[in-house]
C-alpha cells in the first residue's frame, strides 16, 4: 500500500462517551460498567493488515497478546510512497495532516536499533494508530509496535493485562533503548511498565489521572441535550467505575499515573497535556516529584481538546514530541519531519 488515507472523525462520540449514551437508557450501574468494559468492536481492519502483522508476547502460556508491527518495517520507514492524509473534524474547525515520506535521510532518523511500543487509548482509532506507526518509524528509524487497546481482552484491566507479556517481549527483543509511547488510558499500562524496566524513556500524551474524574467529566460534557441525561446521575457513574474496579481485581491506586511516575524507572520522562482538556485535565500532580525527578517535564498547550491531543494534529505538540524522543532541534516549519498541518478556510488548505 503506498498511500495511505484515513479519517479521524471527532463526531465518533463513543471514543469520549464511554459507551454511556448507551448504557444511560438502563440507568444500572452495572450495566454502564458493561458498556465500558465492552465497547463495539473497532479492530485493525483488512486493508491495514497489508501493512501491519501481529506477534505473539507471552509472560506465560496462558498470558498472551497480540502486538502489531509493521510488515517489512526497513522498507516502510524508507518508502517514497508513503503518505498522511488524516483529517480530524471536531468542534468548529475541520483540521488536516499530511506528509509525504521520500528515501532521503533525515536529521531525526537516530533511533535505528531502538524499540517504539505505543499504548493506545481507549477506543482509539485503530487507523490512526497505524498511520501514527509507520511515521514514527520513518521519522525516528526505531522498529515500533503497537500494543492492545486498554479495552482489549475478556476482561477489562484498564491495560494492566498487557504489561507483563509486553515485558517480556522486551526481554526477548533487546534494543539498545525503549520509549513507551502512552496516550490517554494508555498512560496506565506504559507508565506501569516504567516502574519495571530500566532501559526505557516514558512519554504520555494527555494520560488519564483518574479514571472516574474522567468518566464523569466525558458524562458531564455530553448529558445536556441527550434524551438519557434524566435517566442517569453522576452517582450512576461513580458507581460503575467501582464495578469495573472490582471485577478487574484492582484498586484506584493501581491505576493512578502520578503513583506511577513517583517510582518509574525511566531516563526521561515527558508528559503533554493541554489547559483546555476537558477529559483529562490540564495538570498532573508532580510538584515534589519534580524536585526529586530533574528529567521529568511536563509540557502544556493551550487550545487542544482531548481529541485534539490524541489525534496530535498540531505542530507545536508533533515538534516536542519528536524533539523529546530523538534529542534532535525540530522546527516547527519543517515539513520533511512534521508535514503540513492546515485548518479549513486557511489558505492553500483543502479540505476533501
Amino acid at each position: 500500500m503506498n498511500r495511505t488515507s484515513q479519517t479521524f472523525l471527532l463526531s465518533v462520540v463513543r471514543v469520549g462517551a464511554l459507551a454511556i449514551a448507551l448504557a444511560a437508557l438502563s440507568g444500572c450501574a452495572s450495566y454502564i460498567a458493561h458498556r465500558i468494559a465492552n465497547p463495539e468492536a473497532n479492530e485493525i481492519e483488512a486493508d491495514l493488515s497489508q501493512i501491519v502483522e501481529t506477534n505473539l508476547a507471552c509472560s506465560e502460556p496462558h498470558n498472551c497478546i497480540e502486538l502489531y508491527a509493521l510488515r517489512h518495517s526497513k522498507n516502510h520507514a524508507n518508502d517514497e510512497g508513503f503518505s498522511i492524509d488524516l483529517t480530524l473534524i471536531g468542534g468548529n474547525s475541520t483540521t488536516k495532516w499530511t506528509y509525504a515520506g521520500t528515501k532521503e535521510p533525515i536529521a531525526t532518523q537516530v533511533l535505528q536499533n531502538e524499540l517504539i511500543i505505543i499504548f493506545p487509548g481507549y477506543m482509539m482509532e485503530p487507523q490512526f494508530v497505524v498511520l501514527l506507526q509507520r511515521w514514527l518509524a520513518h521519522i525516528t528509524g526505531a522498529s515500533v509496535v503497537v500494543a492492545p487497546k486498554p479495552e482489549h481482552g475478556e476482561n477489562f484491566t484498564f491495560g494492566l493485562g498487557s504489561v507483563e507479556p509486553i515485558e517480556h517481549f522486551i526481554h526477548q527483543h533487546p534494543a539498545t533503548k525503549v520509549h513507551l509511547v502512552g496516550y490517554s488510558m494508555g498512560a496506565v499500562a506504559a507508565s506501569t511498565l516504567a516502574k519495571k524496566l530500566d532501559n526505557v524513556n516514558l512519554y504520555l500524551i494527555a494520560p488519564m489521572v483518574s479514571f472516574t474524574d474522567s468518566a464523569l467529566a466525558m458524562f458531564n460534557k455530553h448529558k445536556d441535550g441527550n434524551a438519557f441525561s434524566w435517566l442517569i446521575d453522576s452517582e450512576d457513574i461513580i458507581s460503575a467505575t467501582d464495578i469495573l474496579f472490582e471485577s478487574a481485581n484492582i484498586v484506584p491506586f493501581d491505576v493512578n499515573v502520578s503513583q506511577n511516575l513517583a517510582l518509574t524507572r525511566a531516563h526521561k520522562t515527558r508528559i503533554y497535556m493541554s489547559l483546555k482538556d476537558e477529559i483529562v485535565g490540564s495538570n498532573i500532580e508532580l510538584p515534589e516529584l519534580l524536585k526529586k525527578k530533574s528529567d521529568i517535564v511536563v509540557r502544556q498547550y493551550s487550545s487542544l481538546s482531548h481529541i485534539q491531543m490524541m489525534a496530535m494534529i498540531n505542530e507545536a505538540l508533533l515538534t516536542d514530541f519528536i524533539s523529546d524522543m530523538t534529542n534532535t532541534k525540530v522546527d516547527l516549519d519543517d515539513t520533511e519531519i512534521v508535514g503540513s498541518i492546515s485548518i479549513e478556510g486557511q489558505q492553500n488548505c483543502e479540505i476533501d
